[in-house]
């Protein structure tokens, strides 16, 4: 039985809510940079962040002052409290 070829991903794709694609190919950063900062921006990047997701989470950060109030109403978008402490983290950062 001969064996399929293993396709790499190169990133997944997602929304807050989860992953909606994937891209097999490397591809260009397109991200406006220094939205959140640097580190933000490229762990959003890295994980396949969709434009519409990042504006939301920077109007939710904008809107928030403390790490539980940002991670609370990210968690109801759909993102794990845990990643949205560390994005909150690193956007700290900046």
């Amino acid at each position: 039985m001969p064996q399929q070829e293993h396709q790499v991903v190169f990133r997944q794709l997602c929304d807050l809510s989860g992953v909606t694609g994937y891209e097999f190919s490397p591809t260009i950063q397109t991200n406006a940079r220094s939205v959140l900062g640097v580190a933000a921006d490229d762990y959003l990047w890295a994980h396949g962040y969709q434009q519409g997701s990042v504006n939301l989470i920077k109007r939710i950060y904008e809107r928030t002052g403390r790490m539980d109030t940002f991670a609370d109403q990210l968690s109801m978008e759909g993102v794990p409290v845990a990643e949205a402490r560390y994005i909150y983290s690193l956007i700290q950062q900046a």
